[in-house]
């Protein structure tokens, strides 16, 4: 069952960076960026980001030195076992 998570984003908070890393894959469309306690959508005209991949995304604009990064997400199920990584039974 997937579950919704708010956590720590990885990356710079420099004013300059602005790809920030999730600790694990979310469903594409589902995460919510909280800068300061505050959520944004990805289509935020300032805030805003796009997802690079299921762990990553890129801000429209860095945020400043000191801000708290978060992201607020739907975490992607996880299939198989670690006797069945693909999830495919033989």
């Amino acid at each position: 069952m997937a579950r919704s998570l708010i956590a720590n984003l990885t990356g710079a908070v420099n004013g300059v960076n602005r790809n920030y890393a999730a600790p694990s894959a979310f469903v594409t469309g589902t995460a919510k960026v909280v800068i300061n306690g505050v959520t944004y959508a990805a289509s935020d005209s300032y805030w805003g980001f796009v997802e690079t991949s299921s762990t990553t995304i890129r801000m429209t604009t860095p945020p400043k030195t000191g801000f708290v990064m978060q992201l607020f997400y739907v975490e992607q199920e996880l299939t198989g076992t670690p006797f069945d990584p693909s999830g495919e039974y033989p």
